[in-house]
């Protein structure tokens, strides 16, 4: 099974650490990537995108003529008109929906440890809404339950904490969202 890394690209919907769950009980980890419009953005999408027709290829006689209905999932989405208001350097020129089903992906930071290898990262606040990140993608075709498609599946996630990305979700922190009473005396031992 032939792998790709992205280059950095924003992250939405981060689901690394807690699985959802579907209709058929499989646990889904999953992540959307934002791939920007860059000179490496454009060329890792060409790559993505031979990839995936190799492995449409592979599972459809008629793949080329398949992919051009409209009922075909695809694997790259270009319909980023949902992510134009994301404050970016580059805008957004593509999505990837990538999944993990029942593995949970690893996840690392961009930072040595102590072997010399990216420290692992169990703390799912780092990987926010907006956080900068790689992954590794595999391609796959699918033919299920009335849906026929391509997708690049999610292997592993390096987050890139040296790129500061604004958060692109509506989140704020509490302490950030309200004041404390400077007259109220708090008692610790009841919070």
């Amino acid at each position: 099974m032939s792998r790709i890394k992205t280059p950095p690209c924003r992250a939405s919907y981060p689901k690394l650490f807690e699985p959802e769950v579907n209709d058929k009980g499989k646990k889904v980890y999953g992540l959307v990537l934002l791939v920007e419009d860059t000179e490496e953005g454009r060329a890792f999408l060409k790559e993505a995108e031979a990839l995936a027709d190799e492995a449409g290829r592979g599972r459809f006689r008629n793949y080329d003529e398949l992919k051009k209905s409209s009922g075909f999932k695809k694997a790259i989405r270009y319909d980023v008109d949902k992510y134009k208001d994301v404050t970016n350097p580059h805008p957004i020129i593509a999505f990837i929906n990538s999944r993990s089903y029942d593995t949970p992906p690893g996840v690392v930071s961009i930072y040595a440890g102590p072997d010399h290898k990216p420290m692992k990262i169990t703390d799912p606040q780092i990987v926010y809404p907006g956080a900068y990140v790689r992954a590794s993608l595999h391609a796959y075709a699918y033919d299920q339950d009335k849906s026929k498609g391509v997708a690049l599946g999610l292997g592993n996630v390096q987050v890139m904490q040296n790129m500061a990305g604004e958060r692109i979700d509506s989140r704020v922190a509490a302490e950030d969202e309200f004041e404390a009473d400077p007259k109220a005396a708090a008692n610790l031992d009841d919070l």
